[in-house]
C-alpha cells in the first residue's frame, strides 16, 4: 500500500504525468525479503534518509500466511491494529 504525495510539485513545463510527483507519503510493505533472502532491504536508517514518515515492524519469520489476520498463529496477524492508529496519528486517515 502506498499513497502518492506532492500533487503539482513535479517538473514545471513537463507533460501532465511528469508534473505529478510520485514520492509516496507512506508505504506499507509486507514480505520484502524474497528469493530466499533472510534480511529485508529496509532499515530505520534508510527510511529516515528518505525523509518520509516511518515506522518499521520486523518479524523474524514469515511465509505466505504470516500476515493473515484470521489466523491466530500468524506472527504478523496484528498488523492492522498497529497500522491504522499510525495512519490516524500521522493524519493520513480521519
Amino acid at each position: 500500500m502506498s499513497v502518492r504525495a506532492g500533487l503539482g510539485k513535479g517538473r514545471a513545463g513537463a507533460d501532465r504525468v511528469e508534473r505529478v510527483s510520485s514520492r509516496p507519503d507512506f508505504m506499507a510493505v509486507m514480505c520484502v525479503a524474497w528469493n530466499g533472502e533472510s534480511e529485508s532491504p529496509f532499515s530505520e536508517q534508510l527510511l529516515q534518509a528518505l525523509g518520509t514518515l516511518e515506522h518499521l515492524e520486523v518479524y523474524p519469520t514469515g511465509g505466505h500466511s504470516a500476515f493473515n489476520v484470521g489466523d491466530p498463529s500468524a506472527e504478523g496477524r496484528d498488523w492492522p491494529d498497529k497500522h491504522l492508529p499510525w495512519l490516524r496519528n500521522n493524519q493520513l486517515l480521519p
